[in-house]
């Protein structure tokens, strides 16, 4: 049995950095080349490096937002999630990446309405589960984002990417899988994935 989550194969991604007067690229930055990669389940993997050495274009990569100009990357079906392979992107910074007109249990079962399952009971039910997982206390789900410090929201956008079938992570910094990582959440069962 093949545990693979992902697997990057021989993968080039090469971005046009100069063209000539018919708009021929003449020129490429290459990004990442020739990355050959397999995260198996309930591993996690950190990628470190300098400015401009590629991570960001490998987490766009693994999350399918970027094609590779040249390679594979196959990433394994979640089987619980109708959305693609149930990997969920954490952001650096959660306020730019929560709506501020939506109440936070809202923001939370984002991607559970997106897949169309549960009443709005069930969700409001799986927001006050997931918001103890993190910390946040239930009676504040009904608050908007702004209302909630920078270390709190950060928490709400990983109760989010909870709320999908799998617990597979790409976030842009350590600090975001800190409060898991750490063993702080005794209650946390899940496999993560973090890819940083």
């Amino acid at each position: 049995m093949n545990d693979a989550l992902l697997t990057l194969r021989d993968v080039h991604v090469r971005f046009p950095a100069k063209r000539n007067w018919r708009g021929k690229v003449v020129e490429q930055v290459h990004a990442l080349n020739g990355l050959d990669l397999t995260i198996n389940d309930g591993e996690t993997l950190g990628v470190v490096g300098e400015s401009g050495c590629g991570k960001s274009t490998l987490s766009q990569v693994l999350m399918g937002m970027l094609v590779p100009s040249q390679g594979e990357c196959v990433r394994a079906r979640s089987p619980g999630s109708r959305l693609a392979n149930g990997m969920q992107m954490v952001f650096k910074d959660p306020l730019s990446s929560l709506d501020p007109r939506l109440p936070v249990w809202r923001t939370i079962t984002e991607p559970v309405w997106l897949q169309g399952h549960g009443s709005e009971t069930e969700r409001r039910a799986l927001a006050c589960e997931l918001a103890t997982l993190v910390g946040i206390r239930h009676e504040c789900l009904d608050r908007l984002p702004h209302a909630f410090s920078g270390g709190q929201r950060q928490r709400i956008a990983i109760a989010r990417a909870f709320s999908a079938a799998g617990y597979h992570f790409i976030g842009r910094t350590h600090v975001s899988f800190g409060y898991f990582c750490s063993g702080t959440n005794s209650e946390f069962t899940g496999d993560a994935t973090a890819t940083a």
